[in-house]
């Protein structure tokens, strides 16, 4: 939490109102991307647990252009936006390999699949031979 405040107390300082309205901008942008890239893991994953009251249809077509739309309303933003959306991801993902993935023995919708997959290559199966 001191880390996040400091981060925001330097942005506001340094940062003029309108690059940090872009960077706000470009983080829910990114937010929305990685949802469906989420979406389609969890969906490609079969975990049991995920049982979703609704599906979306077009599925993947539709969270394929809400992630290639995503990428390109980014590269229209500017620098500070695209450098500020790669940095929150190489952050986030710093803090889950050093801190988070140590402390969890859960597999998630990525790591099923890539399990599932090493089976299915040990087994000697590519994957449409198991549809």
């Amino acid at each position: 939490m001191l880390l996040t405040g400091a981060v925001l107390m330097l942005l506001i300082a340094f940062v003029p109102v309108i690059e940090l309205a872009k960077l706000a901008s470009a983080f829910k942008i990114v937010v929305f991307s990685i949802a469906n890239i989420a979406l389609i893991a969890f969906r490609e994953a079969d975990v049991p647990s995920y049982q979703p009251e609704w599906t979306t249809p077009g599925y993947p077509y539709v969270q394929l252009f809400g992630l290639l739309a995503g990428i390109g309303l980014l590269t229209q933003m500017g620098r500070l936006p695209i450098l500020g959306a790669v940095g929150i991801i190489l952050g986030s993902l710093v803090i889950y390999l050093v801190y988070g993935r140590p402390r969890t023995d859960r597999t998630g919708a990525v790591g099923t699949i890539i399990h599932n997959r090493r089976d299915q290559a040990d087994d000697g199966l590519t994957p449409t031979d198991t549809d």
